[in-house]
């Protein structure tokens, strides 16, 4: 059963694992687990440490106040809205067609996938469609 502290919850972390910077979802278990590029996962927060499967990890809420730091899945410009992507990274908007999950705005670049970014959470219920 996971329990808050103020801008943080605790779960405990899926199969396999959560590193850290990783934007994270709820399963159907209540484990921490990546959230993907689909539009239909809704993260709740983003991780500040490694935990193996079975591991308690802390979650830095998307709904807490101040910013967040999350994995780029590639190169970010500074100001981009961003997206969720696979193995718990963001992303800016695809040129892919799909619905992507908005998580929120860059507050800095990233010139490369495994960059650490500063977001700042906004709209992270929002999806857009590329066509």
């Amino acid at each position: 059963m996971p329990y808050t502290d103020g801008p943080r919850m605790t779960f405990v972390a899926a199969s396999g694992g959560v590193g850290p910077c990783k934007l994270c979802r709820i399963n159907t278990s209540g484990e921490a687990e990546y959230a993907s590029a689909s539009s239909a996962d809704e993260p709740v927060g983003v991780t500040e440490y490694l935990a193996d499967a079975g591991e308690n990890v802390s979650l830095k809420l998307l709904n807490a106040a101040g910013t967040v730091v999350v994995e780029a899945a590639g190169a970010i410009p500074l100001g981009a809205v961003v997206y969720a992507a696979t193995l718990g990274r963001v992303q800016a908007l695809p040129a892919v067609a799909g619905s992507y999950r908005r998580v929120g705005i860059a507050m800095e670049a990233a010139s490369e996938a495994g960059e650490r970014i500063e977001i700042m959470p906004h709209g992270y219920t929002d999806t857009r469609t590329v066509s």
